[in-house]
């Protein structure tokens, strides 16, 4: 009787040993039942004709359960629809698979496939120079696949349609093009060209040759000076202040009208401890108003003034354009250069 629950408790890991062990087995069965029912579902549409439909399944049913029957009949799927560089290659996979496990007829037929497409592929020839194979990092791709140097100036069979090639490299602009391939038994030539220095990125604002910071100006339209669009800048910059100081305007308006909620309607000095600050606040916003409006009516005429007496025609050749200005409550100073 002692020796009981020990026998249970070994039983007990013994099976849970199994449920584990069994679970494999189920998973890898679970993928060979799909498999299995996405080739019969492939095979009934090749029976109705429909083979584009048909293709996909049999894609998918090698890819979770590879064997040489289904990527055989694959690739007649493809043949059919006239992927044929696709159907050739898989053909002669199927060969070398049957092959390497004796199915010698299998091999046999899958091989004589191959070789009754070989005459009928199309083929892309990516030619690339010495100098554009010797740009840093460059990476050729076709239809997003990485096509290696090896590939340069060979005739690589590929299927009936269209065709992406990206070309890119350290520093340089990425180059794309399309070609179409039609028809059977056709060789399209792509060359691939020098590429293009990728164009300096400069800070906004700057301009060759500047020696300082350009606060916000940057090029302007055709035959515009430093000047000019100086005195844009700066005309932008008072209306921009006169709008904040409409606004404070506003904000000290309001802050009266609630402080003398709090105060003697006879005697406005006379508030309480409320009244006081919201008068304080409205006097901090009026003052703040005033300096704006002020910085905000010399900025816009001054603005207006630098444009006007600019020079016309195109910029005489300096090296760059600055604004500064600085206001507070009771000082205002503009400087300027062009």
């Amino acid at each position: 009787m002692r020796g009981f629950p020990r026998i249970l408790r070994v039983g007990v890991w013994l099976g849970l040993l199994g449920c584990l062990t069994l679970d494999r087995p189920a998973r890898a069965d679970d993928k060979k039942v799909a498999a299995q029912e996405l080739f019969d579902a492939a095979t009934a549409l090749t029976k109705q004709g429909e083979y584009a439909g048909a293709c996909p399944k049999f894609a998918e049913s090698e890819r979770l359960d590879p064997q040489i029957g289904t990527l055989f009949w694959l690739a007649d799927c493809q043949e059919h629809i006239h992927k044929l560089a696709s159907a050739w290659a898989n053909f002669i996979d199927a060969a070398e698979r049957a092959r390497s496990v004796q199915k010698v007829d299998h091999a046999k037929e899958a091989q004589g496939r191959a070789d009754a497409l070989k005459g009928r592929l199309n083929k892309l020839i990516l030619v690339v120079s010495e100098e554009t194979a010797a740009a840093p990092g460059l990476e050729v791709r076709r239809d997003d696949v990485v096509v290696g140097a090896a590939q340069f100036g060979v005739p690589v069979p590929v299927d009936t349609g269209k065709h992406v090639i990206k070309v890119s490299a350290s520093s340089k602009r990425a180059w794309e093009t399309t070609v179409e391939s039609t028809g059977e038994s056709n060789t399209f030539t792509v060359t691939i060209p020098m590429l293009k220095e990728e164009p300096e990125v400069r800070a906004v604002g700057t301009t060759p040759g500047a020696t300082g910071p350009v606060s916000g100006v940057g090029a302007g339209p055709a035959g515009w000076g430093g000047q000019k669009i100086a005195g844009v800048v700066t005309a932008g910059a008072g209306a921009v202040a006169l709008v904040v100081g409409g606004v404070l305007g506003g904000l000290t308006i309001a802050k009266n009208n609630d402080a003398a909620k709090f105060c003697r309607p006879d005697d406005p000095t006379l508030c309480k401890a409320e009244g006081v600050a919201l008068g304080q606040d409205a006097k901090m916003f009026g003052t703040a108003s005033t300096a704006a409006f002020i910085a905000g009516g010399v900025l816009a005429a001054g603005g207006v003034v630098v444009f006007l007496t600019a020079p016309s025609g195109a910029p005489t050749g300096k090296t760059g354009t600055s604004v500064r200005a600085r206001v507070s409550a009771g000082q205002l100073s503009v400087e300027g250069s062009w």
